[in-house]
């Protein structure tokens, strides 16, 4: 492990967070004998709860707006490897320019290696806006010549909600209700974070450097989200009805439709045994 500094972008979302919490546990785990990297996460409002809860877990924060070249440059500094998730919500044209503004900055201060979190099939999904703007980030990574790990993990599991809601309704119904009978690959922010800790940790190792590596926990139709769900306590919810889920589906994201279309997210990778 050759990582002393490690800066997170992206801490208080979901693979952020999630890779923020591996590798303080990851860190934990080493050998007294070696000196623990440090941990550094960007931020628009240090004062926020989210921010104060990363800080009193061992992580610090830096002010930060990824709109900024100076905030970048200033983030940037003295920093060995660097953790970049980008927004889909910010637009898709501003999304790419965030996206290149960092990996030119990162190379400027030089920063030793990045870790992009991307998306699966993100090199074949040129109809799905956020799946191209990904791709588009990837090309100028991998074309800036910096060391970098690409992540493309398949669909989260975060994204249906896990309490009992007409959101968690829509969301179900609408996504398996598409999908069936196929099965569909997801992933938990957990996994995603568990691999993204490694790659931080260990830049310089052939599994992760200069690698692209897709990502998924596994394969699930919708008997097992029922029979999840039926574990947990939760009977009769339906959502489990083909009917409903198609009636909701139609007033929903096209998004879902180019997905179902080019089939993507549906297969999983295929299994590597040289990462743990």
């Amino acid at each position: 492990m050759s990582s002393n500094n490690i800066l997170i972008v992206g801490a208080t979302g979901k693979q952020g967070g999630a890779t923020v919490q591996a590798l303080l546990s990851q860190i934990a785990s080493l050998s007294p004998s070696l000196t623990p990297p440090t941990i550094r996460f960007t931020t628009r409002y240090p004062s926020s709860f989210a921010a104060r809860v990363l800080a009193s877990s061992g992580a610090s924060s830096i002010r930060a707006n990824l709109s900024s070249i100076d905030d970048l440059h200033s983030a940037l500094q003295g920093i060995d490897v660097a953790f970049l998730v980008t927004d889909k919500d910010a637009g898709e044209e501003k999304e790419v320019e965030m996206g290149i503004r960092f990996v030119e900055a990162a190379k400027k201060v030089g920063v030793k290696h990045v870790v992009f979190a991307s998306v699966a099939d993100a090199d074949v999904a040129s109809t799905v806006p956020h799946f191209r703007t990904k791709y588009k980030i990837e090309q100028a990574l991998i074309e800036s010549g910096l060391s970098h790990t690409i992540l493309r993990p398949v669909v989260f599991m975060e994204n249906f909600p896990q309490t009992p809601s007409a959101s968690q309704t829509i969301n179900v119904s609408a996504f398996f209700s598409t999908f069936v009978p196929k099965p569909l690959a997801l992933i938990s922010t957990t996994d995603i974070g568990h691999f993204a800790a490694l790659a931080l940790l260990n830049p310089t190792s052939p599994p992760f450097k200069n690698q692209i590596i897709p990502l998924s926990s596994g394969v699930y139709s919708v008997k097992d989200w029922e029979k999840a769900t039926e574990k947990a306590g939760r009977k009769g919810w339906f959502w489990t009805q083909g009917a409903v889920g198609k009636v909701v589906w139609l007033t929903l994201s096209v998004t879902y439709r180019r997905m179902t279309e080019c089939e993507l997210g549906l297969v999983p990778p295929v299994p590597r045994d040289d990462i743990t």
